[in-house]
């Protein structure tokens, strides 16, 4: 899925996909731990945001401004 969004230009070229994929499973488990302690808006919210901010340093320059937007929607709570 990640060499698909390196090839579709979503993702930079040269990304690790391995390792981003382990970052981003690792970001979704850690995630949903934490949301179930705080429990604060809805569990799929807090872990896009923090699928989102794993992510974005990874992005191709032309998907950015959909990511600062999906900030804006972030979970309650959560630091934008």
């Amino acid at each position: 899925l990640l060499a698909d969004a390196i090839m579709a230009g979503e993702l930079k070229r040269g990304t690790n996909t391995a390792r981003l994929a382990r970052l981003v499973e690792t970001v979704i488990s850690g995630s949903l731990m934490t949301w179930a302690c705080y429990q604060e808006g809805p569990a799929d919210a807090w872990m896009r945001a923090d699928v989102q901010a794993a992510l974005s340093p990874h992005l191709a320059a032309r998907n950015r401004p959909a990511l600062a937007a999906a900030r804006r929607v972030s979970a309650p709570g959560r630091l934008p």
